[in-house]
């Protein structure tokens, strides 16, 4: 079906060319430009899907959004939009896409019979705030020198300039000429990678630009979006978690302190290679704001929770494949890793089933530790309680997503069996087992969002390992 939609869409330009020349749109940016809209909206006036890729490769200076009403709208840098239509209830349908004044000079044409309607705006904010941003490049500094930059191709410093600008035309930019080397997580996420042409030392294939998508408000401040955290908190030597709210993440980046403890935190967690650290002049809350730069041997694959499953998410093409036969022995060995830093007091903060990657040693998948933004080192110092609580809290995250989802004989019981036979050295006891692998156990984690939770009382086998773990060695 999608070849024969292919071809469709295919055919129908030289179609449309033989049957009459286009007329060149007042405003826009050409015939190269009004020709593909025209394709467009044809195609979809009779029912055949187009991809926005398809699209966005032939557009000029303009990034496309194909509505499902079938109003095809161009996004300019000046902040010019463009809408267009073919069919019935052109006005409606404009309305809708989100257009203001949608009969205001609008320029009608005809093509084999069918109406097409074009219109555009020039929204008045989205005008102004361009201005400001052009008037207010984001600029940058470095915190840690990116000492491998010479080794570079002159393609990739440029491309690199452009990710680090901050500036979503700039994104957009990318994205659209360079999809072959270039992505991001998501739109509304911080993270970018670029595919190198040359190798840097190390085996190193690609980079990992983490903090590098500022959305930027009025008068260059960075918005805010809330975040959760949990905390252990001391009740004389009984440890409680506790969920917060964090108010002081800045979105599509980083704080400098954040980006600072992540940078460092690398350097002892293993894993992808921490190259790069900058600040940007761009300020959040009166605090600087930061981006850290990562080499990877490889695209970046995470574990991402699919309904009851764990599924291996590339964070590059977005693609998903099942664990298959691997998962098992994989969890046994991120169990295996998370003991081997807490051993060195090293402790995660956010280990949760998104934050673990791989990378390959032969034909075996080795587990990394990503987004290390909130981990830190023991104090030598801290109370041996105090330890086990924070020890608890990273073991505890990944159970808590298995058992959300735990019905006996799937996957996730075995994921958990192993993860906790990973860490306890290959042994675990009977109470630990029955205590983890229970929907009770994700009830009991959510229900410290109304208060501190008791970690001993809730969690009495589960604390109690860790600690005679800790004490053991």
């Amino acid at each position: 079906m999608r070849w024969t939609c292919s071809l469709l869409v295919a055919f129908i330009p030289w179609t449309l060319w033989a049957l009459s020349q286009q007329p060149l749109l007042s405003k826009k940016d050409g015939k190269t430009n009004n020709f593909a809209v025209n394709v467009t909206v044809m195609a979809l006036d009779n029912g055949i899907p187009v991809e926005k890729r398809w699209l966005d490769n032939v557009l000029f200076n303009s990034v496309s959004r194909i509505h499902d009403n079938g109003v095809v709208e161009l996004r300019y840098p000046s902040g010019l939009r463009s809408y267009s239509v073919a069919g019935k209830e052109p006005k409606t349908r404009f309305k809708q896409a989100g257009a203001i004044f949608p009969k205001r000079g609008w320029i009608k044409e005809e093509i084999n019979g069918t109406p097409i309607y074009h219109i555009q705006t020039s929204p008045i904010l989205d005008r102004i705030k361009v201005k400001i941003h052009k008037l207010t490049p984001i600029d940058y500094e470095w915190s840690a020198k990116f000492k491998e930059w010479e080794s570079l191709s002159q393609l990739d410093q440029f491309l690199l300039e452009l990710i680090l600008s901050g500036d979503p035309d700039d994104r957009d930019h990318l994205l659209k000429v360079y999809p072959h080397k270039f992505a991001i997580e998501s739109q509304n996420g911080r993270t970018a990678y670029l595919k190198l042409d040359n190798f840097l030392p190390g085996s190193i294939t690609h980079l990992r630009i983490k903090g590098c998508m500022p959305q930027r408000g009025w008068f260059r401040r960075v918005r805010t979006h809330l975040t959760s955290d949990r905390i252990i908190k001391m009740v004389g030597d009984i440890p409680t978690i506790v969920k917060s709210i964090n108010t002081m993440t800045p979105l599509g980046t980083m704080t400098y302190a954040s980006a600072k403890n992540e940078f460092i935190a690398a350097q002892h967690f293993g894993g992808d290679e921490p190259l790069a650290l900058g600040k940007y002049r761009l300020r959040h809350r009166n605090q600087s704001t930061s981006f850290v730069i990562y080499g990877m041997t490889e695209e970046d694959h995470r574990i991402k929770c699919e309904g009851r499953n764990n599924v291996w998410l590339n964070n590059i093409t977005h693609e998903m494949e099942p664990m298959g036969h691997e998962g098992p022995a994989f969890f046994r060995s991120v169990g295996q890793h998370l003991r081997g830093s807490h051993a060195m007091g090293l402790i995660h903060r956010a280990f949760h089933l998104g934050n673990i990657g791989y990378t390959m040693s032969g034909l075996t998948k080795v587990p990394v530790f990503k987004d290390l933004e909130d981990a830190f080192r023991l104090d030598i110092k801290t109370s041996i309680y105090e330890r086990a609580g924070w020890m608890f809290n990273d073991v505890a995250w990944p159970i808590h997503q298995w058992a959300m989802a735990m019905e006996p004989g799937i996957e996730s019981e075995d994921y958990a069996r192993q993860f906790l036979e990973g860490y306890f050295d290959g042994y675990v006891s009977k109470d630990v087992v029955n205590e983890c692998i229970s929907p009770l156990f994700a009830r009991k984690m959510d229900a410290m969002a109304e208060g501190p939770l008791d970690i001993p009382d809730q969690f009495p086998h589960l604390y109690r390992a860790i600690l005679t773990k800790e004490l053991m060695e």
